[in-house]
This record gives structure tokens, C-alpha cells and sequence, in this order.
């Protein structure tokens, strides 16, 4: 072969190397972009992006995962429910963990949406945790609640005149309530495991975890009936 040939061959060889790399770092920018968006609730805008993302094999995956996020937050169930099952199905190890999670707590969210005193609450990509569970309060009920949330967090919102009339009907409780992005309430996300918000952890009087709740109260009679059934 002529050395110009042979030159000209290599050079589209690696221009073609060139093209993918800057194909495979646009790709990782993008769905940075729209993780960011999932990050600060925009859920709808994320979820376009996602679905754009899905058809490109570098960033599949996780793409198919946050787009499950972004329309388990919309209340899109079965579209959150398949695309869950695609990452059982096609996913690594990790991912396949978070999306049976994913599922199950879309199980439990249906059940919450039939009855009961909390609304679903947003959820966050990170590792599932393990749940706390209730248990009879031996010292005095419940004395504090912690309730971790973002600014960002349209449930928080939703929810706060609600906290506000229960805080002014059980005045022996303290609310605090934490940004749990805030580096500084770093400690308590972790020792309490938020994943999502809002999560509100009930603690008696020597700090003992009676309950942590994830989602919002749906009306303050409600919320006042489940502090109040750990005694007084």
C-alpha cells in the first residue's frame, strides 16, 4: 500500500478515536446536566434529558435510573416501575441493588397513597438504607422531631403549615427542623440514614430514636395521633 494511503488510513483512524472520546465526554456532560436537574427537583426537565440519554450505551444505565427518580417523583409509576425493571434486567451489581429499592419503595408508596397519615416523600439517588423502626417509648414519648428536608423539596413545602399547627399544639415537643444539604447537619444525616424528604425522626427524652418517618404529614390531627401513640 502506498505510504499516503497508509498515512490517510491512519489519520481516519484517529479521528475516529477523536470523534467517539469527544462523543463518550459530551455524554458524561449531559448527564451531569440532567443530574443536576434531578438534584434541585426539576424533575419534568431532568426526565427529558434521561430519555435522551438512555440511547447512548455510555451512559445507559444510570440514565434509565434517574429517569426512574425523575418519574417516581412525577407519580409516573409504571413508566418508574419499567424502567426499574430494565436496570434488574440490564444494570451492574450497584445499580440493580437501588433499582429493587426503587421498586419496593413504589409498593410502599401505593400503599401510602390508599390511606394513612404521610404523603410519599422525594427521593434521592444514593444507597438504600436500612429502616428504623418504631418501637414503645419508655421515657416520657416523643420530646424532639427532627425533620430533614432541602430548599428545594416541594413536599417540604407543602407540609410546613401543617408541622407549624402541630408544633403549636403539643408545645412539650421540640421541632428542629435541618437542611439536610447542609454541610453542618452532615453527622445527623448520616447517623439517622435520610435518603429522602422529607424525613422526620422522632427521639424521647434521652435522645432514643422512636420512629423515623419518611414523607409528609398529611394533616396535623393525623400527625398528632402518631407522636402521641408513643405516650406522653
Amino acid at each position: 500500500m502506498p505510504v499516503n494511503k497508509v498515512y490517510s488510513a491512519f489519520g481516519l483512524m484517529l479521528l475516529g478515536s477523536a470523534l467517539s472520546l469527544a462523543s463518550v465526554f459530551a455524554a458524561g456532560n449531559a448527564l451531569q446536566d440532567a443530574i443536576t436537574d434531578y438534584n434541585h427537583g426539576q424533575y419534568a426537565v431532568g426526565l427529558k434529558k434521561f430519555l435522551i440519554l438512555e440511547k447512548q450505551a455510555s451512559s445507559s444505565a444510570m440514565a434509565h435510573y434517574y429517569a426512574a427518580l425523575c418519574e417516581q417523583n412525577l407519580n409516573q409509576t409504571s413508566e418508574a416501575k419499567s424502567e426499574y425493571e430494565w436496570i434488574l434486567a440490564n444494570g451492574n451489581a450497584t445499580l440493580k441493588n437501588y433499582a429493587q429499592t426503587g421498586i419496593d419503595n413504589l409498593g410502599r408508596r401505593s400503599a401510602s397513597n390508599r390511606g394513612g397519615s404521610f404523603a410519599p416523600a422525594i427521593a434521592r439517588a444514593v444507597a438504600p438504607s436500612a429502616p428504623v423502626a418504631s418501637a414503645p417509648s419508655r421515657d416520657g414519648g416523643v420530646k424532639r422531631i427532627l425533620e430533614f428536608s432541602t430548599s428545594w423539596c416541594g413536599v417540604c413545602k407543602a407540609v410546613a403549615p401543617i408541622v407549624d399547627e402541630t408544633k403549636s399544639k403539643l408545645p412539650g415537643v421540640q421541632f428542629d427542623n435541618l437542611d439536610a444539604e447542609d454541610s453542618q447537619n452532615a453527622a445527623l444525616v448520616a447517623k439517622y440514614q435520610v435518603t429522602a424528604y422529607p424525613t422526620f425522626v422522632f427521639l424521647d427524652r434521652s435522645g432514643n430514636t422512636l420512629l423515623r418517618k419518611v414523607g409528609g404529614p398529611r394533616n396535623a390531627d393525623g400527625f398528632i395521633r402518631t407522636i402521641q401513640a408513643f405516650g406522653q
